[in-house]
Parts: structure tokens; sequence; C-alpha cells
């Protein structure tokens, strides 16, 4: 097929993947399993303590939701070539099975959140589950596709 080239669909689906997966980890964490409870360490350098919300969702849930504002001034965002720096609303889910909801304690220092969440006493808890909500329907899409795309790519190979 002359113009084909099937490795250009290589680069889009990278640079399509590196942008949903730098959104989808907006703040970055770390987590740390201390044994009587796991404590959360949010980077969100730039972000108002104001604007950020650390709650319970559906008993299992432990939630850190927010915004940051735009970095730019209007001048140099007129002028911006492209932007890497996130900014905008964020949502970002921990799925626990066994903490206490009503003692989960936050801090917000320097640009990191430090948020201690008490375990149940006696509870053996899953590995949490994190993850960016808003993502997942995309995220969802590209595995769906991605046997199709291997399948056409194949007609193009010995």
């Amino acid at each position: 097929m002359p113009g084909f080239d099937p490795f250009a669909v290589f680069d889009l689906m990278g640079s399509t993947l590196g942008s949903m997966n730098m959104l989808s980890a907006y703040p970055a964490i770390d987590l740390v399993d201390e044994g009587e409870k796991y404590k959360i360490f949010a980077e969100m350098p730039n972000t108002n303590k104001e604007d950020i919300t650390v709650k319970t969702e559906e008993g299992q849930f432990l939630c850190i939701s927010g915004s940051r504002a735009r970095q730019l001034s209007d001048a140099d965002q007129k002028n911006a070539l492209f932007q890497e720096r996130f900014h905008g609303e964020f949502k970002r889910c921990l799925r626990l099975e066994t903490f206490q909801s009503d003692e989960v304690k936050a801090s917000f220092n320097d640009g990191v959140l430090l948020v201690e969440i008490p375990k149940i006493s006696g509870s053996k808890d899953k590995v949490p589950c994190c993850h960016r909500l808003e993502m997942l329907e995309h995220n969802y899409l590209f595995l769906l596709l991605l046997p199709t795309f291997f399948s056409f790519f194949s007609l193009f190979t010995c």
C-alpha cells in the first residue's frame, strides 16, 4: 500500500497514550503501608490548600479531588506552543476494603498532601487500587480497540 507507514500509527498511539497516562497520574502519589495505617503522599505543586478535598465515598473509596489553576499568564498562554503542566479539575480515588473513614487525617505542606488512613484492626486488606475515575472510559475504549489494531497491522507484515 503506497504511502502507508504502519509505524506512524505507533507514534500516534504512543503520544495519545502518553497524554492519557500523564492525566491519569495527577496528582502523583506514593502509598505506604505502615501496618496499622496507610499513608498517601500526593505531590501537588502550585496548588492551594483551599482547592483540595479529601473524602471517603461509598465506604470503600478514599478520594482526593480539587483543581489546579493555569500557571501561564494570559499573554504567555496566547503564545504557548505546547503545555505539559497539568491544570484543571482532578480526582484520584483509592479503593480500600477496610479502613476507618471517620479517622482519616490530612495535612498539606510545601506542595505535598499527606493523608493518613487508619486500618480496621485485624483486617487483611487487599492491595489498594488507585485510579483517576474520569479516565477509565478512555482506557477501556483503547483496550477494546487494541486487538483490532494488531489484527489490522498483521495484514502488512510477513
